[in-house]
């Protein structure tokens, strides 16, 4: 049996563990997000703004802590799928773009999915970056969601970005 003093410094031990488990994650996020910014500045400064504004709508919507956290991580991360898609898509309008490109704009959501799931603590996001491009009329991509099916965090993001100059 555990003493009364054992058990408070287990306890204070697991909150350190928390607390370097949550800086963890955190600094994770930061390091995808720094990558973003070295790859393109424009990409870099517009998921900030996202974020930011995501932030500041889940606060006043009185999400919780937790899910106004993985809302900011999501919208910050939105659009890592885009990596790699060329800076050149950058430079158009997506009325322009060639069929190739396209397809990459299309499927960026499903890349920045794939590349964030294979952290397991980062699956938590998964559904903002994934959904960020669905629409409440279901005109979105990359899965047609309407209305309630569209993940709260990216049914944000997407309101978001449908004001928002991309």
């Amino acid at each position: 049996m555990l003493r009364g003093g054992t058990i408070e410094k287990v306890v204070s031990h697991l909150r350190k563990i928390s607390g370097v488990l949550k800086q963890n994650f955190s600094e994770i996020i930061y390091l995808l997000s720094g990558i973003l910014s070295h790859y393109h500045k424009f990409l870099s400064e517009h998921s900030k703004r996202v974020a930011e504004l995501s932030k500041l709508i889940t606060e006043k919507l009185e999400f919780s802590k937790e899910e106004q956290e993985d809302i900011y991580y999501g919208a910050l991360l939105h659009d890592l799928g885009l990596i790699g898609a060329g800076t050149a898509l950058f430079e158009k309008k997506v009325n322009d773009f060639t069929k190739n490109e396209k397809q990459i704009y299309l499927q960026h959501p499903l890349v920045g999915q794939e590349l964030i799931s294979t952290v397991k603590n980062l699956k938590r996001i998964e559904a903002v970056i994934r959904s960020h491009h669905e629409r409440i009329n279901g005109r979105g991509f990359p899965d047609g969601l309407r209305s309630v099916k569209i993940p709260p965090g990216a049914r944000a993001s997407s309101e978001l970005q449908m004001t928002m100059t991309i």
